[in-house]
């Protein structure tokens, strides 16, 4: 399994409140991307908290790392929060999402876009009922997760097929989709066995 990712912050900051996390450990992974409310060294210790307690928790249950996260991050601004467990045996992964992060499986092979959708509220300050979603993937998938400093629906079909290396895919995507009012981060991850 292949990890690339790219973010900037707004405008001239040194602090970027969009932060992604991950971690693969034989054939499962877990991937996060968090976007600490507005922008600045606030929102980026808002996301900080959280990618570092999902990191120390790695084994908790979706319900009780979003809990913990969301204990952890009470005395920040508060973030929105896209989770992604994989399996790569099984090739299922799971997402959960709080707030207006994203989640698109870019299926190649059928040429085909899924969204995957996460529940109102902010982590550190309340959400509603967490959703998980699981689906199939094939090895030549793609997964984007990605903050609301892009479109909502972005078209990523120009990918499939595509040869080369994940960082250059991150950097293409910011570089061509970023909205450029708020700070942006995108985490891909490609589907294959792991190594």
């Amino acid at each position: 399994m292949q990890v690339a990712f790219a973010s900037q912050a707004l405008g001239e900051s040194d602090s970027c409140g969009d932060q992604v996390g991950f971690w693969v450990r034989d054939s499962f992974a877990t991937l996060c991307v968090v976007d600490g409310l507005g922008h600045g060294p606030e929102a980026e210790r808002a996301a900080k908290e959280i990618v570092n307690y999902v990191g120390q928790n790695l084994d908790a249950s979706p319900h009780i790392l979003f809990a913990g996260a969301d204990e952890a991050a009470r005395d920040t601004r508060g973030a929105a929060m896209g989770l992604v467990y994989v399996d790569l045996e099984k090739q299922l992964l799971t997402h959960v999402g709080v707030g207006n992060t994203r989640a698109l499986l870019l299926e190649r092979n059928v040429r085909k876009q899924k969204i995957l959708l996460s529940t109102n509220g902010i982590v550190g300050a309340g959400y509603q009922k967490l959703k998980p979603e699981t689906v199939s993937f094939e090895p030549d998938d793609l997964l984007f997760l990605y903050t609301d400093g892009f479109p909502t629906h972005v078209d990523v079909a120009h990918l499939i097929g595509r040869e080369g290396n994940l960082d250059d895919v991150a950097n293409e995507f910011l570089l061509k989709s970023a909205l450029g009012t708020d700070d942006a981060a995108v985490l891909i991850a490609g589907l294959g066995s792991p190594r």
